[in-house]
C-alpha cells in the first residue's frame, strides 16, 4: 500500500458520520412471549416434525443459541407452546368454578379406596 493510500483509508482518518453505510434497522427485542408466539406460528405453518430451533431463530432474526436464554431446550419451548394454545380454548358451559367434575363417593376423603375423579360414574 502506497503512502498516500496508507493516510486515506485509515480508520482514524476517516469521519465516521460521512460513510454511506447505513445500519439496519432495530429489531424487536427478544422475549418469552415473543418467541413462543412465534413456535405456534411456525408449528401451525409447517408441523410438528418440521419444526426446529434453528428455524424458529430464523423467524425471528437471531442466532439459534440465543433461545437458549429464554428456555432450557426444545421440549419445554414445545411445552410452552402447548399451553399458549390450550390457554386459548373455550369450553362451552364451564363458567368460573363451574367444571362439571366431581370426586367419586369411593374417594378416601369419604372413606373408600377409589379417589378418582369422574364425570358422572366411578370407573
Amino acid at each position: 500500500m502506497g503512502p498516500d493510500r496508507a493516510a486515506t483509508s485509515s480508520v482514524w482518518l476517516t469521519d465516521h458520520n460521512a460513510r454511506s453505510v447505513t445500519s439496519p434497522p432495530p429489531r424487536p427485542s427478544l422475549s418469552r412471549a415473543r418467541l413462543v408466539s412465534t413456535a405456534v406460528t411456525l408449528l401451525d405453518e409447517a408441523g410438528l416434525d418440521k419444526f426446529s430451533m434453528r428455524q424458529l431463530a430464523g423467524r425471528l432474526s437471531v442466532t439459534a443459541m440465543s433461545l437458549y436464554w429464554y428456555v432450557d431446550n426444545k421440549d419445554d419451548l414445545l411445552e410452552l407452546a402447548l399451553d399458549e394454545v390450550l390457554g386459548t380454548v373455550h369450553v362451552p358451559g364451564a363458567e368460573e368454578g363451574a367444571t362439571g367434575v366431581r370426586t367419586c363417593e369411593h374417594s378416601p376423603a369419604s372413606g373408600g379406596t377409589c379417589g378418582s375423579v369422574t364425570r358422572g360414574r366411578c370407573t
